[in-house]
C-alpha cells in the first residue's frame, strides 16, 4: 500500500509528535499492551517498545530517505513489490 506524500508528511508528523511526548508517560501504556498480548516477562515484549519506539522509526525515516532512488528503482524493474523493495534493498543498507 503506497501512501501518498500528504498522508506520509501526517504520519511522520505524528511520529514527532510522539517523540515529543516523555518516555515515562508512554511506560504504563506499553506495559499494558504487553500484558494484553501476553508478552511480559518475554525477550520480544523487551525488546519491542524499543523497536517500535518513535525514534527507532525516525532513525529507520532517515537511513531509508538516504538510500539512492536508483536502487530502488532497479529493485523494481526486477520484479520486486513494495516489501521487497523495504527487505532487499532498504534493510541491509540501513
Amino acid at each position: 500500500m503506497e501512501l501518498s506524500q500528504r498522508q506520509a508528511d501526517i504520519a511522520f508528523a505524528l511520529v514527532l509528535v510522539q517523540l515529543m511526548i516523555a518516555p515515562e508517560i508512554l511506560i504504563v501504556e506499553n506495559d499494558a499492551t504487553l500484558a494484553h498480548l501476553g508478552l511480559v516477562g518475554t525477550i520480544l515484549g523487551i525488546g519491542l517498545p524499543y523497536m517500535a519506539s518513535a525514534f527507532g522509526i525516525f532513525l529507520l525515516r532517515q537511513a531509508f530517505k538516504s538510500t539512492q532512488k536508483e536502487l530502488e528503482e532497479a529493485a523494481r524493474l526486477e520484479g520486486c513489490s513494495t516489501v521487497g523493495v523495504l527487505w532487499r534493498v532498504h534493510v541491509p543498507l540501513a
